[in-house]
């Protein structure tokens, strides 16, 4: 488990760059994508909100621009507090 963790900041932190650039771009068959990949590795690790964020942002009508980049931004934010707050090394020691 130590090491999936471990794993998982780095994969987050590329995911949190190609939402942006996804976003910027206007791709939103790749954002799609990247937001299905960010539901396995949410999953994987039961980090719940970042599972539903991303699950909400892959099935969103792709119409819906302002709710889009809403998604974009609060998962952006989630993956960053995780980072920061949750996926720490300081508390992967814990689960040794």
């Amino acid at each position: 488990m130590v090491e999936l963790i471990e794993l998982t900041i780095p994969i987050l932190t590329e995911a949190s760059t190609e939402l942006e650039v996804h976003r910027v771009t206007n791709n939103i068959k790749a954002l799609k994508k990247v937001a299905h990949n960010i539901c396995g590795t949410a999953r994987s690790l039961m980090l719940n909100k970042l599972d539903q964020l991303s699950t909400r942002l892959e099935k969103l009508d792709d119409q819906e621009i302002i709710a889009l980049e809403k998604l974009v931004a609060d998962t952006i934010a989630e993956i960053n507090y995780l980072k920061k707050e949750v996926l720490l090394s300081s508390r992967i020691k814990v689960y040794k």
